[in-house]
């Protein structure tokens, strides 16, 4: 398994044209571990993410911490989450300095499949 972390500065432009995250034939690469700090990801740029996302079941830490992600983009990560099988597998969850509310993560947390371990807000 393969980790991907992207650090300062990067930008959201550069994660959705780069096909290491975001592979042509997803079943060829998975991740255990995902970071995308601070990249002014916005809520419109989750839906490729969440699509790439739900690719990699046994994904296992998820961070986007501090990015410009809101309940729009939340709902749409946590969708990808739940329908991709990847909440059986996912223990880390980082969604700190994003602009989101309880709702969509409150569904994510009901599901019976989910074990996660942390959630940083």
């Amino acid at each position: 398994s393969l980790a991907f972390n992207i650090r300062p500065p990067c930008s959201s432009e550069w994660i959705l044209s780069h096909s290491c995250l975001l592979p042509e034939e997803p079943k060829s690469l998975s991740f255990r571990f995902i970071e995308l700090y601070n990249c002014n990801i916005t809520d419109e740029q989750s839906v490729r993410i969440a699509e790439s996302v739900s690719e990699h079941p046994s994904l296992e830490e998820f961070k986007l911490g501090s990015n410009r992600i809101g309940n729009v983009g939340c709902g749409l990560l946590v969708t990808a989450l739940l329908n991709g099988s990847i909440i059986n597998n996912l223990l880390t969850l980082d969604l700190q300095g994003n602009n989101i509310g309880c709702e969509a993560l409150a569904t994510l947390l009901r599901d019976p499949n989910c074990n996660l371990n942390t959630i940083a807000l």
